[in-house]
């Protein structure tokens, strides 16, 4: 078993499609929260959220987790974060 499948969308009629093909796992990767609340708040309304689990990405920041798991998020993409982190010198001076 691989695990469910995971479609990326950008919009609510691509999410509903996503579902109706059977994904387990709708991705969206607007980076619009607004997008996120729409899609969640539809999915809802249609008895169908119990049937996915919503990701969100597309710049999510780690000061706006909050915000995207209120939003209805079940997982946040935070790669450009991580990306982006700052580097730390782990360097260590050997000596015998």
């Amino acid at each position: 078993d691989h695990g469910p499948v995971a479609i990326q969308v950008r919009d609510l009629p691509e999410a509903l499609h996503a579902v109706a093909a059977g994904a387990g796992i709708i991705m969206v990767d607007t980076g619009d929260i607004t997008d996120l609340r729409a899609i969640a708040a539809a999915l809802v309304e249609r008895d169908l959220r119990r049937k996915v689990r919503l990701a969100f990405g597309g710049g999510a920041r780690v000061e706006d987790l909050p915000e995207i798991h209120h939003a209805g998020a079940d997982a946040v993409d935070l790669g450009r974060t991580i990306i982006n982190a700052p580097i730390i010198d782990l360097r260590m001076r050997i000596s015998r």
